[in-house]
């Protein structure tokens, strides 16, 4: 029932923004990050009548596998997403998006419930809440951009880690392709002819999100910017630019910065597509070269018609080459704690696109340690998608996959199954 109230207070939202800004606010321009959405196919004239709100709805179900044949360590959970979106455009040169979404979790759906499951106290069973992830404007002046408010921002091209990304939290989140936390900044880009331009962003959120962030990233010495020059030469994409990023040390009580040069490459060679990126670490208190370079270079293949193929491979400076030099506060924050890897996606898909099958691996080369993420997804209808998954942790005990270390597990295979409606 609470859920339900939940949904329906976010719809409400939206429904009453919806109306109020429609009386004054003219058509938008489409945005193809959202395939099943249909707003291309249906623009909007700018009355009210026809203004409208596109999203999707998920229900997963997960269930949490034991390591032995003990069925009492069998830990489920279910959770409910409703993500909306709003775009309007107030005038031609200006446009304003909003994405919000309701999320409920209970048992081992949630983090912190998983945590404890696994042996780490403050586990709850359930969490709900509406969170507004999105509100940002975008402008345009000519050959300037500018966007400001909280807002999606990822550098680099690569699947599994992007080095060059440094404005995000360092997790597999984009091995599991969930989207980038909104961040807070001014983003301004200018376009110079048709192959240059340089774009920025000046942030008020740490790296990692910290509460606390935006009250006391008030200074410029502490503030996370990025600027970076961009080309495009044939079939190629280049980029040159310098970073520094802000993160709160594990205390809270200090903001710990860092500044970077970062450098990427993405084009294609015949029929496969080539990329490589790096940031470099400049300075700091024990530095040396071998501890600051990130870096991924990979490709990605048609295998026929049907059928692809992504390799890449990962170093992190700063990770770990063995167990026993393992960041553990990073092992428990879900980072990568390593320093190389080797990332494997492949895809298929069948039945005319309506069955895709995805496997997406991870190895750590250092402890031969891996994970593995199935996916088989069925578009049963045109804006209805089912999906059966899973996570499955191998490798020796105390290795980063493995997830077996102190007195903790965080290794535990999963399987989920989600029902995916997209209006």
């Amino acid at each position: 029932m609470r859920g339900m109230i939940g949904i329906m207070v976010l719809c409400m939202v939206f429904a009453g923004s919806t109306a109020v800004l429609a009386d004054d606010w003219g058509s938008w321009d489409s945005d193809d990050s959202w395939e099943h959405d249909g707003w291309e196919e249906d623009p909007w004239d700018g009355s009210a009548a026809d203004a409208k709100v596109s999203g999707y709805a998920e229900s997963t179900a997960l269930l949490m596998l034991p390591r032995t044949a003990e069925l009492d360590e069998l830990r489920g959970g279910f959770q409910q997403l409703l993500r909306l979106r709003g775009r309007f455009q107030p005038a031609q040169a200006v446009s304003v998006t909003l994405e919000a979404e309701y999320l409920e979790q209970w048992g081992a759906a949630h983090p912190k419930a998983r945590r404890e499951i696994v042996g780490i106290e403050g586990g709850e069973l359930l969490q709900q809440g509406i969170s507004l992830d999105y509100v940002y404007a975008d402008s345009a002046f000519g050959p300037v951009d500018l966007r400001i408010g909280r807002q999606p921002l990822a550098w680099g091209s690569a699947y599994a880690f992007n080095p060059t990304n440094l404005m995000n939290p360092s997790t597999l989140a984009g091995l599991a392709g969930i989207e980038p936390p909104g961040i807070t900044a001014v983003a301004p880009s200018i376009t110079l002819g048709t192959q240059w331009g340089v774009e920025g962003y000046l942030g008020f959120e740490d790296r990692n999100r910290q509460l606390k962030a935006v009250s006391d990233l008030s200074r410029l010495d502490t503030l996370p910017f990025g600027v970076r020059g961009r080309g495009y030469i044939g079939m190629w994409d280049f980029s040159l630019g310098a970073a520094r990023t802000a993160v709160y040390d594990s205390s809270g009580d200090q903001v710990i910065t860092d500044h970077y040069a970062a450098v990427e490459a993405a084009g294609s060679v015949g029929q496969m597509m080539v990329y490589g990126e790096t940031a470099i670490r400049l300075g700091g208190k024990g530095w040396t070269l071998k501890r600051s370079v990130d870096g991924a270079v990979g490709f990605r293949t048609d295998l026929g018609e049907s059928a692809a193929v992504q390799i890449e491979y990962h170093r992190r400076g700063r990770g770990g080459g063995d167990p026993d030099a393992y960041d553990q506060q990073a092992r428990l924050m879900g980072e990568p704690a390593g320093r190389d890897y080797l990332a494997v996606i492949s895809d298929l898909v069948l039945l005319n696109d309506r069955i895709q099958a995805v496997l997406a691996g991870l190895l750590n080369l250092n402890d031969q340690s891996i994970v593995l993420m199935p996916e088989l997804t069925y578009e049963a209808a045109d804006d209805i998608a089912l999906t059966l998954g899973g996570v499955v942790f191998a490798g020796p005990k105390n290795s980063e996959f493995d997830g077996r270390f102190s007195s903790y597990d965080t290794g535990r295979p999963q399987m989920t199954v989600s029902a995916i409606w997209y209006f």
